[in-house]
């Protein structure tokens, strides 16, 4: 296979044959820290709407009631000794800015 060059330092290598010409970079840790950056960045700049909080407060109540459900089959399913473990924080309602 021909050898490629890793796009953020230039070392020369020969690419994993199953990834082929899609292949960026050679494997350094900072290499594939920079390349992961550059596609979040693009991911962020194609989907700008993707988190924004139209969702939240749909979420956590969701989330809360999963919590409660989930903890009640946790608590339940330690028997008797459960009456000194605390129950989860309770997070104060979420306010419109």
């Amino acid at each position: 296979m021909k050898q490629k060059n890793c796009r953020y330092c230039w070392t020369s290598f020969i690419p994993n044959p199953r990834v082929g010409k899609r292949q960026k970079t050679w494997g350094k840790p900072a290499c594939k820290k920079a390349l992961k950056a550059e596609n979040n960045a693009r991911w962020r700049k194609e989907n700008p709407d993707y988190c924004r909080q139209d969702y939240l407060p749909l979420t956590r109540s969701i989330l809360k009631t999963l919590c409660r459900k989930m903890a009640s089959n946790f608590f339940r399913s330690r028997g008797g000794a459960t009456r000194n473990i605390p129950l989860p924080y309770k997070h104060p309602p979420v306010t419109k800015t």
